[in-house]
């Protein structure tokens, strides 16, 4: 069950990012609509509520806020955020909107990863220290930290970094999992007693 925690820095992309959902319609061999496809129709409307939820998700990106800015119960606002993100009609209208903010604002992701380089490439650049005169003092000083968090927010850009530990199996398969029987001793004894051959 989802826990409900959102900070706003949560990774939404598998949801934005993942399959695409707009595929159409399609008919079982009876020539019915399944429930599966009808429920996956993203050409189905939104209601006022779900319209809201999408343009208040732009803003943080954080589902349990936008659930609640869109008039969710504050009780639920987790989970509704949570399922709201899993709908394809709602994730294809987000990634409209998104769009439509990229073209409005001119700000694509090729500009921002532009940019984090150019502060990059400035704090890292050693600027000499000026008395009140305006002379150099001879001293040397560049902004580390500026550096730093443009650097890890590349990184994190190209997956150098992770937020969270992804499990995996053997050979990046599902990871197993043993069942532990713990069994008494009069048990183990009896089984032991059932499986071997008597003399």
């Amino acid at each position: 069950m989802f826990d409900g925690r959102s900070d706003g820095f949560e990774d939404h992309s598998a949801f934005l990012g993942g399959p695409n959902f707009a595929h159409g319609m399609q008919s079982n061999s009876h020539g019915m609509e399944s429930p599966y496809q009808a429920a996956h129709d993203t050409t189905m409307a939104l209601t006022a509520k779900q319209a809201v939820f999408c343009r208040e998700y732009l803003i943080d990106l954080n589902a349990t806020q936008a659930a609640v800015r869109a008039g969710y119960s504050p009780n639920t606002a987790a989970e509704m955020g949570y399922e709201n993100l899993r709908k394809p009609q709602i994730v294809e209208k987000v990634v409209q909107l998104q769009s439509e903010r990229s073209t409005r604002t001119e700000i694509t992701a090729d500009w921002v990863l532009s940019k984090l380089r150019e502060n990059v490439c400035r704090a890292m650049t050693a600027e000499p220290v000026l008395d009140t005169d305006g002379n150099p003092t001879g001293e040397y000083r560049y902004d580390g930290s500026v550096a730093n968090r443009a650097l890890e927010l590349l990184g994190k850009q190209l997956g150098l970094f992770r937020d969270r530990l992804e499990l995996t199996g053997l050979n990046g398969g599902p990871v197993a999992v043993e069942e532990i029987v713990v069994r008494t001793r009069a048990e183990a004894a009896a089984i032991a007693a059932a499986v071997s051959p008597s003399n």
